[in-house]
Order: C-alpha cells, then structure tokens, then sequence
C-alpha cells in the first residue's frame, strides 16, 4: 500500500510529508499567499520582496507616471498627454464601468444626490475630446483615434464608458488614423474598426 507507515516507506513518507509541510510553511509565511493581494509575507516584512512598490497594488507601478499626469493637469488640464497618461491607467488597470461609477437608486444606501461635480470619468470622453481638439498634438491625435476605435472593439461594444457612438463615427475615425497618420505606429496597427 501506498500510505502503508510500516517497514522500508515510514522514513520516507514521513521525510515527504516534512517537505510539503515546509513547502506551505514558505508559500503562506515568506510569500504571503492568502493575504488578499496586499503587501503581506515575511519577505516584505525583512524588504526582500521583488514587490516595486511598498503598498503591494498593481497600480503602483504607475503612481509616479500618475503623480506627474496630475501635476501637470493642474497646471493645464487639457493637456493630451497626462490625460492619455490617466486614461491608459483606467484601460490597464480594469477601471472602465466600474459598478461604482453609477448612483443607487433614492430607496438604496448611497441614493442620495452626489456632492461631487460631474460624472463620472470615462476614458472614451478623454479621446473624443483630444480627437476634437484642433491643438492636439499628431501623435496624442494618433493614439486617440486608434484607442477609441479599440474601445468597440471586438464585439461592437463600448468597454470605454461614456456615450455610445454610432459605427460610422468609428468608421470614420479608422478612416481618419489611416489617411492623416498613415505612418504612425498606431496606424499600422490597427487593422479595422468595430
């Protein structure tokens, strides 16, 4: 028998067993495995974590690239590049349509009116409107064009937030990337519209 204690096996089942036990003892203590994510285990504790930021998150990879977009927001908030910058942290980090982003109704916690002006952010409105501007740089144009084209894309749906537009719209934006950016890396790149 496999788990038989008895005789030549019992030194080696207990050795195995003894292994595994300090395999757990590493993955859930060294590692922090079952930590929810966050920083956690004795590697962090002692700073030998391969972790790049201290809070352990996904998003702090970018907290320096966030820290300069809201510098210079607040300096000039049509700038196109700190809002590519904020709209590609929102795509990345899975922050489109969040459930947060809607008002619960007026018998629901949460339902009364919000205190806070406007709506809530969508990266779609972010390349709508640098797709629009006449002083946007040809590049940031560029990458505009083709992110919100993207956004429909694969099943003709919106992933982006904000207002739907119809597909000649995004028709005539692919058009648009492919004529007056032809040699953009974005354009090459982007082999239809949905």
């Amino acid at each position: 028998m496999l788990f038989d204690l008895r005789g030549k096996r019992r030194r080696l089942i207990q050795v195995s067993f003894a292994m595994l036990a300090l395999l757990f003892l590493v993955g859930f203590l060294g590692f922090g495995i079952g930590v929810g994510g966050g920083p956690g285990g004795i590697f962090d504790a002692l700073g030998i974590s391969n972790s790049s930021n201290s809070s352990g998150s996904a998003s702090g990879v970018y907290q320096d690239h966030i820290d300069k977009a809201n510098a210079k927001l607040a300096k000039n908030p049509k700038a196109s590049k700190p809002l590519l910058c904020l709209a590609d942290f929102m795509r990345a980090n899975g922050f489109d349509q969040n459930a947060l982003d809607t008002q619960p109704g007026s018998d629901q916690l949460g339902g009364t009116k919000s205190l806070f002006a406007g709506g809530p952010y969508a990266r779609f409105d972010v390349y709508k409107t640098l797709i629009a501007g006449a002083k946007t740089d040809p590049e940031d144009k560029a990458y505009a064009l083709f992110r919100a084209v993207r956004c429909y894309a694969p099943a003709q749906i919106n992933s982006c937030g904000g207002e739907d537009v119809p597909q000649e719209q995004r028709k005539a934006w692919f058009q648009q990337l492919k004529k007056r950016y032809p040699n953009s890396q974005w354009a090459k790149e982007l082999q239809g519209y949905w």
